[in-house]
């Protein structure tokens, strides 16, 4: 159950959380999946449109590449990555 007070700080909050989804788990068979269903925190109005990209890419950048900046080379998202981390 969720109080009023607190949904009201989860859609007004800029915090830094990150999606935590298990897409490179052996049994997800259909990574999509999971990422339909980060959209539903913005269906159910948790987060705005705007809000799903810093959870699922921006945050998590920040997050694994403040902390070791060689994190995303040589991956599928080395270039958006450092593009992100630059001038931190």
């Amino acid at each position: 159950m969720r109080t009023p007070s607190i949904v009201r700080r989860i859609r007004t909050a800029r915090n830094s959380t990150c999606c935590s989804a298990h897409i490179g788990h052996f049994d997800v068979q259909d990574m999509s999946k999971s990422f339909r269903e980060a959209y539903e925190l913005v269906e159910e109005q948790l987060i705005s449109e705007d809000g799903l990209p810093r959870f699922m890419f921006v945050n998590p950048v920040r997050f694994w590449g403040d902390a070791n900046p060689n994190f995303f080379r040589a991956r599928r998202v080395e270039k958006q990555a450092a593009a992100l981390l630059v001038g931190r």
